[in-house]
């Protein structure tokens, strides 16, 4: 008997210390997140990626990163418009003008990364697009 016992309450503490770990783990804010709206470009001097951020912290500012085929990252912050600055609900959206990248073989056809970073380049979120031949 007092065998079960001892099993009984050790089973009482496991499931109370996994749940205490848990609590409250899944009531918390949604992770930021990269919408591209434009998925897929066309290769072409006046290409546009459009973009969208969702979940990010009111009046947060956001730098957006292009990550290349050589795994180099450039701040594309100058060819934004608007700057990407989070509204009271969290969301901002603005457009990439991209031709200047491909105009100088930045981009050729292939996947690319773009990364969404706070003011001190700590990755909040990443996407992907995919840069095509223009038909």
């Amino acid at each position: 008997m007092k065998k079960l016992w001892v099993a009984v309450a050790t089973m009482v503490l496991i499931i109370g210390l996994v749940g205490c770990s848990t609590f409250g783990s899944g009531g918390g804010k949604p992770a930021p997140q990269l919408v591209l709206v434009t998925p897929e470009v066309a290769l072409d001097k006046k290409a546009t990626v459009d973009l969208q951020g969702l979940n990010f912290k009111p009046g947060q500012e956001v730098a957006l990163l292009f990550i290349d085929v050589n795994g180099v990252t450039s701040d594309i912050g100058f060819a934004l418009d608007p700057q990407p600055v989070a509204d009271k609900a969290g969301s901002w959206a603005t457009t990439w003008n991209c031709g200047r990248f491909v105009d100088r073989k930045l981009i050729k056809e292939g996947t690319y990364t773009i990364k969404a970073a706070d003011v001190d380049y700590n990755v909040l979120a990443e996407a992907t697009v995919n840069f095509m031949a223009k038909k």
